[in-house]
């Protein structure tokens, strides 16, 4: 067992935000309008692809999970996912947010 999220609730291995939370940062000196906002929104790991792409000015990729989140990153604002799955198991556990809402099913 290892590290302690407080004040989030969970640690390592659990649905609950102390176990899903992961602090990143993003630096540019010319690409963001405001480099030193502190941006809080949903972002998935699989939005790095689309967004990457498009800071690239590369064509999107249709039919994929992700979805570009370079608006977010350089002008602030809200972030363009509004949900978010974390883990689907069949008879085990597994988690979706909307918004600020998250539904756990099973042992979290």
């Amino acid at each position: 067992m290892g590290g302690n999220n407080l004040p989030l609730r969970g640690g390592k291995n659990t649905l609950w935000e102390g176990g899903t939370r992961v602090p990143t940062f993003v630096y540019s000196h010319t690409l963001l309008e405001k480099p030193e906002i502190e941006r809080n929104g949903l972002f998935h790991a699989v939005d790095w692809f689309p967004t990457f792409l498009e800071i690239a000015g590369a064509p999107s990729v249709p039919g994929i999970d992700g979805i570009s989140q370079w608006r977010f990153l350089r002008e602030g604002g809200s972030s363009a996912r509004t949900e978010f799955v974390y883990n689907i198991e069949p008879n085990s556990k597994g988690a979706i947010r909307v918004g600020d809402f998250k539904f756990i099913v099973g042992r979290p």
